[in-house]
């Protein structure tokens, strides 16, 4: 039955349904068939205790306390494997070798089942792993079926309503908890066979259908300093000549001016500013300015009120407040990638008075180190 309450269906005492008997040996006619006083047919009795064989027989593959916990996880397969709906069978997600041996939850990897949210594990006979016949939900500690929730192999969960006692486990424990019992992760859902597994995600040894999700492809590597150097420029420059110090190949982590100026003005913002330009041409031009912008299309000038979100770098603050949470610094390299992405490029200018406060920053630029002189 599937009303978890591990009773009979068919009102005849036992928890078989609709035998029609009051036996449990499935042939209806109320006896034991081999006088022995139980109905196993071995000629023996079912106690367990009463002679040597019988406690030989209860002790066999029976696992000694706390024997699960100690078992080598079994691999996903390469094929990876289907997650069930354990109402319908539907394939929710699948898990994969490489990446989700630590899954135990849907809410990891969909948000379109909103019953219970850990995974449930439930075995099958291994001769039957695809016919209900199989199933094995509830299971005694020698692997043979149970039927009531007491017997549930991971534990009873419970109804829509109330939290799932459930215990999270990952797919590789499942399988090697119930290979221990000599049975194996289903290739089916079993619906309807008990545990409130209904109201869960289950494992399963379903090949899966989907394709595998590409790994995303590794960023291309930043764009090195350049042999020549860049200059780093004061922002409030109003021409662009007032070169505050240079970085040089080698210098590719640095972010900050510090250690790198002397002049106090620049002590509250010391971190370097990115800001991108157009190309307009051989002449620098602060039309080609962009300290604010969403696309190359749609820049913002200095004139508009702007969202603070829209500043290459972030949004900094007038002295002598240092930055806020909002500024961004970046190395050299991320500050041309950056710029590069909004299909512009770093700026040969410090473009002084267009926003976002960089006045107050070095900024970097795209103008090589200028000779010492």
């Amino acid at each position: 039955d599937d009303d978890d309450d591990g009773g009979d269906d068919d009102g005849d005492g036992d928890d078989e349904s609709s035998d029609g008997g009051p036996d449990d040996d499935d042939d209806g006619d109320g006896d034991d068939d081999d006088g022995d006083g139980d109905d196993d047919g071995d000629g023996g009795d079912d106690d367990d205790n009463s002679d040597d064989a019988g406690k030989g027989r209860a002790k066999k593959g029976r696992a000694s306390p706390g024997k699960e916990g100690r078992l080598a996880e079994l691999p996903i397969p390469a094929t990876g494997v289907a997650v069930l709906a354990g109402n319908t069978g539907e394939v929710l997600f699948c898990l994969w070798p490489g990446g989700d041996e630590a899954v135990t939850s849907a809410d990891e990897k969909v948000s379109t089942w909103s019953l219970h949210q850990v995974i449930a594990p439930q075995c099958c006979a291994p001769r039957f792993p695809r016919q209900e016949a199989g199933c094995r939900r509830r299971v005694h500690p020698d692997g043979a079926p149970a039927t009531t929730d007491a017997d549930c192999l991971f534990g009873t969960s419970s109804g829509v309503d109330t939290q799932s006692a459930l215990q999270p486990i990952t797919y590789g424990k499942a399988a090697a908890m119930c290979m221990s019992k000599g049975l194996v992760i289903c290739e089916q859902s079993c619906s309807m066979t008990g545990c409130f597994y209904n109201l869960h995600p289950v494992y399963s040894n379903v090949p899966c259908p989907l394709a595998e999700s590409p790994s995303p492809p590794p960023p291309p590597p930043l764009p090195p300093i350049p042999p020549t150097g860049v200059a780093v420029l004061a922002g409030n420059s109003p021409d662009g000549s007032n070169v505050l110090f240079c970085l040089w190949p080698g210098d590719e982590e640095v972010t900050s001016a510090a250690g790198r100026i002397s002049e106090e003005a620049w002590a509250d913002h010391l971190p370097i500013a990115t800001q991108c330009c157009a190309n307009t041409g051989p002449s620098p031009s602060s039309d080609a300015c962009r300290r604010e912008v969403t696309s190359p299309s749609a820049w913002i000038s200095v004139a508009s009120s702007a969202p603070t979100d829209t500043c290459v770098s972030g949004m900094s603050t007038v002295p002598p407040t240092p930055p806020t949470d909002g500024f961004k610094p970046m190395t050299y390299g991320a500050a041309v990638a950056t710029c590069a992405g909004l299909g512009l490029e770093l700026c040969d200018q410090s473009c002084a008075g267009t926003g976002c406060m960089y006045n107050y920053h070095p900024l970097y630029s795209a103008l090589p180190c200028p000779p010492a002189t």
